[in-house]
């Protein structure tokens, strides 16, 4: 009885009784990793952070790295990342922003282009607006004053309130008063945000996650992908994707064919192959100037989740939900090698700079294996006193390299650790949170890093960004 009632039965529960420790961990010659001078760090000890009202869902950097944008709830916050002061806050959607990313070059020569999505709860209503800033981070589009939403609500509801109570026998009652208040706010908001976005590029579609990237072509290029269900019953769902012309503004290809949502895609680094994997088990290997189909391979036996291809462009891996991961040749799709991941699922994928082995967060586990023989080379695992019947509450995502000779391997956890290998040195660098202090899981996904500053900088599960120097 004592044992079952220390069983965690939700996320909190986990996280309040969580303490790092690890079954097997990175080494090099046979010399397990140390600790870099002054590791592992908590919250608390960063460099610098931003905090917010609301959860992050998503975040982005101009390629320069003079801008960061964060999504919060329905709006995009604008920082200039020197100094973290707000440009502007960019409101438009209609539903809380999944994705934002900002385009490697802006059409216009000048300024910056970022690209942001939302989808409603039931992934009905999916939309992607296009946002034109200037040199300054501000919207090109917007010289108005922004719309007091709140004021705005309170004001009409009121004034209902008062026509309903002396006309039509209403009792004014504090509850229904409050949710008259939510729903004229939710009214007010939608015009607002359609007016603020009628000068915008506004589309019909979703950004691709999975560590996916929606431009292609230098940036010439967006990619996005629309769904559409096969039966009123949303039995099955077609997936398109979409390749829209960012100078032209016009779409330029439709690349139909999956059956099942697509959760990949990307595009090789020659720029010949455009890949796209998904849960009709199927990845597809397009032409990347006309998006004829060249290969398609599969069913691989499970739902696709992650691709990556190598840095030469000659082979793609691909990972399903068995799961097991498949190396295959890009040039006729033949299969190289087979990889049976011997425990959990597989996340996020990263070839090292010279191709020579692939690394693959899941479950509280990154692999390092040999893409050619299968090969396990290195095995990192956080220990789950749990068991194994506990392991979704470990997620590991975001695994990157983060200099171009394959020394530093960087990946974050569900359980908020933000862990940096550096495989020359054999030492390691971690930053965790205080135990008590996370009460969600963190999205092992939003992790990034800032070469010029070398920052990593991690959107945390307590509606904070926080920068970590690696100097």
């Amino acid at each position: 009885m004592t044992m079952r009632s220390q069983i965690p039965h939700y996320p909190r529960d986990f996280l309040a009784d969580w303490t790092y420790d690890l079954v097997s961990d990175f080494e090099r010659e046979g010399v397990t990793a140390s600790w870099r001078s002054g590791q592992p760090v908590v919250w608390g000890s960063e460099s610098r952070k931003l905090e917010f009202n609301e959860v992050v869902s998503a975040a982005s950097f101009s390629v320069g790295e003079e801008l960061l944008a964060v999504a919060t709830g329905k709006e995009v916050h604008i920082f200039g990342l020197n100094t973290l002061d707000l440009k502007q806050v960019l409101r438009g959607h209609t539903h809380k922003v999944r994705s934002v990313k900002f385009c490697p070059v802006s059409p216009d020569g000048d300024g910056y282009v970022l690209v942001s999505s939302s989808v409603s709860d039931n992934g009905l209503d999916s939309m992607i607006i296009i946002w034109m800033l200037d040199e300054q981070g501000k919207n090109r589009h917007e010289d108005e004053e922004p719309v007091n939403v709140e004021d705005l609500a309170v004001k009409a509801t009121e004034a209902a309130m008062q026509e309903l109570v002396r006309g039509q026998w209403w009792m004014r009652d504090e509850t229904e008063s409050d949710k008259l208040l939510e729903e004229v706010k939710e009214i007010v908001w939608r015009a607002d945000a359609r007016h603020a976005i009628r000068n915008n590029t506004v589309l019909c579609g979703d950004l691709v996650g999975g560590g996916s990237s929606p431009f292609i072509d230098d940036g010439r290029s967006l990619v996005y992908i629309t769904e559409h269900l096969a039966s009123s019953s949303g039995a099955a769902t077609t997936s398109t994707i979409v390749i829209w012309d960012m100078e032209k503004r016009e779409e330029r290809l439709s690349l139909e064919g999956h059956m099942d949502r697509i959760t990949w895609v990307g595009i090789s680094p020659d720029k010949a192959t455009m890949a796209s994997a998904s849960w009709d088990e199927t990845l597809k290997l397009w032409d990347g100037s006309t998006g004829q189909l060249k290969v398609d391979i599969g069913p691989s036996g499970a739902q696709n989740s992650t691709a990556a291809f190598s840095p030469d462009s000659k082979t793609i891996a691909v990972v399903n939900g068995s799961p097991i991961m498949h190396i295959h040749n890009v040039a006729d799709g033949s299969l190289i090698s087979k990889i049976v991941v011997p425990l959990g699922i597989v996340r996020s994928l990263a070839w090292s700079p010279d191709g020579h082995s692939v690394a693959a967060g899941g479950s509280g586990i990154v692999y390092f294996w040999n893409p050619c023989t299968g090969v396990q080379e290195q095995k990192w695992q956080l220990h789950n006193k749990y068991g194994e019947w506990f392991r979704p509450f470990l997620e590991t995502g975001a695994v990157q390299w983060l200099d171009s000779e394959g020394k530093m391997l960087a990946f974050k956890g569900s359980e908020g650790g933000v862990n940096v290998y550096d495989s020359v040195q054999n030492n390691k660098w971690r930053s965790d949170a205080k135990r008590g202090d996370m009460t969600i899981m963190a999205d092992p996904d939003l992790l990034y890093y800032l070469r010029s500053a070398r920052e990593l900088v991690s959107v945390d599960s307590d509606q904070t960004v926080r920068f970590w120097s690696l100097n």
